[in-house]
């Protein structure tokens, strides 16, 4: 009798745990403020190459919204300062996304 009201507590117990792990499993992804530079050609009356802005990336964006509506490209353009020196070489190599990209606004 004591061991079917162990087990008995046990699967009462078993709903609490599993409620508490899938609450840690996923954190929530908080977008932090940062500094990000436009790598991509002159667009003439919207933005210059080396263009540095601060800020989060969803505000950045938010602000340049007229000019990303207008050049939908120069949005992967806009990469994070930490990240500078590897997509300035990605810029300039073949086959590359950003590369795509960059040779799409000069195209326009």
């Amino acid at each position: 009798m004591a061991e079917k009201i162990n087990q008995a507590a046990a699967a009462a117990e078993e709903p609490e745990v599993k409620a508490k792990t899938k609450a840690k499993a996923k954190p929530a992804q908080v977008e932090r403020p940062g500094v990000f530079v436009y790598i991509g050609p002159n667009l003439r009356g919207a933005i210059q190459e080396s263009t540095i802005m601060s800020g989060k990336l969803s505000e950045i964006k938010a602000r340049l919204a007229p000019m990303i509506a207008e050049h939908p490209q120069a949005s992967a353009l806009i990469v994070p300062m930490e990240s500078l020196a590897e997509c300035r070489r990605d810029v300039k190599t073949a086959g590359t996304l950003l590369h795509k990209k960059y040779m799409e606004l000069l195209a326009e």
